[in-house]
């Protein structure tokens, strides 16, 4: 079973793997202020301006649902994550940074309609997670073969 660390760690690399060590750090704290002057629109998640464009926030949205759901705990969205993702994009990451991560989520969207011809928000549970089992797939396979060039061993 997969700690809340380790999951963090491959949430960030499905969004580009940009997440930096204080939204980490501001997840693991659970996410639960909002800064003033970046308030979310009725606790939905959606920032009322920043960094992701609508689409864009759609999928972070629904990746962070899934990823930590609400269960008798908050989940990712009641935290309020894909705002503080949206915040960190837009005051905290470079250009380069922010370049990622529209790259990743345009692939994530581009990925969508190959499969379904569908956004992916509106693919099924099912569809939302077979794609981001693929990009996790991907992702440790990638790390496996750095950490072999560097001779070492991934976890």
């Amino acid at each position: 079973m997969m700690d809340r660390r380790e999951l963090l760690h491959r949430a960030s690399m499905l969004l580009g793997g940009v997440v930096s060590a204080s939204v980490t750090a501001g997840v693991l704290a659970g996410c639960t202020t909002t800064s003033p002057g970046l308030s979310t629109a009725e606790d939905t998640g959606k920032p009322l301006s920043g960094f992701l464009r609508p689409g864009e926030m759609a999928i972070v949205t629904a990746m962070a649902d899934h990823i930590i759901p609400r269960t008798d705990t908050p989940g990712a969205i009641d935290a309020g994550v894909p705002a503080y993702i949206d915040r960190m994009a837009t005051g905290y990451y470079r250009d380069i940074e922010r370049g990622v991560l529209r790259a990743g989520l345009m692939q994530i969207a581009t990925d969508a309609m190959e499969l379904r011809g569908k956004a992916f928000n509106e693919l099924s549970a099912d569809d939302q997670i077979l794609l981001m089992k693929q990009y996790d797939q991907a992702q440790y396979e990638q790390t496996r073969r750095n950490a072999g060039d560097a001779g070492a061993t991934p976890h």
